[in-house]
């Protein structure tokens, strides 16, 4: 089996889950007054999406650290990407260097994606959602290419 193919293969079975919890967010949204949408739909695939990006994501740290270092590296990462992708506040607020990193990573631009997506401002689409798919394709190659020297070296 390729790297590739065993990583794909790893990735696949965590797009249920990523369904799982977009479709608990939705749930406890549609509680708090979240309206179902046309445009909530594709919010939905967006996030999917995005999904794609934070699975890639863990293959290649845990590709290229220890499943004891892995765990607390990648809780950091998601709490450094929430602080970069404009959730809470935006970086444009803090501006200088913080802005210009959170401009060149794709957390960011996946939040953009996103909210263009549920407010139904679709021209406003394609430029972010083009960011996180190119960060994703890199990041899972990046994964990829880890997992082919770790597989040579284990033999």
């Amino acid at each position: 089996m390729k790297a590739g193919e065993y990583l794909i293969g790893y990735a696949i079975p965590l797009l249920p889950v990523a369904l799982f919890q977009i479709v608990v967010c939705y749930g406890a949204g549609v509680l708090l007054g979240f309206p179902v949408d046309s445009h909530a739909i594709s919010g939905f695939g967006i996030l999917l999406v995005v999904s794609l990006l934070y699975i890639g994501s863990g293959l290649a740290l845990g590709t290229y650290f220890t499943d004891r270092q892995v765990g607390g590296i990648f809780a950091i990462f998601v709490n450094i990407t929430t602080w970069l992708s404009g959730i809470w506040f935006s970086p444009s607020m803090i501006g200088g260097g913080f802005e210009q990193v959170a401009g060149f990573l794709p957390f960011v631009h996946a939040v953009d994606a996103a909210r263009a997506a549920f407010s139904g401002d679709y021209t406003q689409l394609l430029e972010p959602l083009l960011w996180v798919i190119g960060y994703t394709i890199v990041i899972f190659v990046l994964a990829i290419v880890g997992f082919r020297k770790k597989m040579k070296g284990s033999k």
